[in-house]
């Protein structure tokens, strides 16, 4: 599998890319990153994730972290930051856009993103997600109860993609808030992909942390705390304990 970061910069091997992850990912010991790192660390466990989700791994398979997909174009006018997906997974014919979570709860909805600064470029970025991205018609507003990060991670999933087949998976370590993922990706999935694509999963990864190892460590302030997570990373122990995944939703 061909690992790379960001915009994008191949990163050869495993260490290699937990080395160019920036120190803000391993500011928190619940940080998903963190979690997300220490899963992919052992291939078998993404090719389990591809085939729950009735998948297969190609013979280039090629994982993004940190995707970037900006925020405008010439058409809408945005400007502003892009949206980052934590795992762009290209395998041939799909493109498996992932969100990691750990202990996070919904993040804000469009309505109260728009009501934070109501301008008229974020209205324009708005526009980009839904119009240029995802070719949706109709009025923005009718998408303002949607979570708006899902927004454009799904638009982003859809760029990504091309004519190939999209998804937008929410890979959840530990059982935490399931139903409210469940239930927020429904509703995106509603409006977001009337015709059945992308399509939309939410799948739980049991997660147990080992001992208090990380927790002391990410705990730390001083400004060697982000290469002792990496080297705890790297480790030959483990970090986290971790069960299969399981899909408990998908459309």
């Amino acid at each position: 599998m061909k690992l790379q970061l960001g915009k994008p910069v191949d990163t050869p091997t495993f260490a290699d890319l937990v080395d160019a992850m920036p120190d803000r990912e391993f500011q928190k010991a619940t940080r998903s990153t963190i979690a997300l790192l220490a899963w992919w660390k052992d291939p078998a466990r993404v090719q389990g994730l591809v085939e729950s989700l009735g998948l297969s791994m190609a013979e280039h398979t090629a994982a993004r972290f940190e995707s970037p997909e900006r925020a405008g174009c010439s058409t809408c006018k945005g400007r502003g930051k892009a949206s980052f997906t934590d795992v762009m997974l290209e395998l041939g014919d799909d493109v498996v856009a992932i969100e990691a979570k750990r202990t996070e709860r919904r993040y804000e909805t469009v309505e109260r993103w728009l009501r934070k600064d109501a301008s008229a470029n974020r209205k324009a970025v708005l526009a980009h997600w839904l119009h240029c991205c995802l070719e949706l018609d109709g009025p923005t507003e009718r998408y303002e109860n949607l979570v708006y990060q899902m927004v454009h991670r799904t638009a982003s999933a859809r760029r990504a993609a091309g004519k190939r087949r999209a998804h937008v998976v929410h890979v959840l370590f530990g059982d935490e808030h399931v139903a409210e993922y469940v239930r927020e990706s429904e509703r995106a999935a509603a409006l977001l992909a009337p015709n059945g694509e992308p399509r939309f999963h939410v799948v739980v990864v049991p997660t147990e942390e080992e001992g208090d190892r990380l927790v002391s460590v990410a705990a730390s302030d001083d400004d060697d705390a982000a290469d002792r997570v990496r080297e705890a990373l790297l480790a030959d122990r483990p970090v986290f304990r971790f069960g299969a995944a399981s899909v408990r939703w998908s459309r």
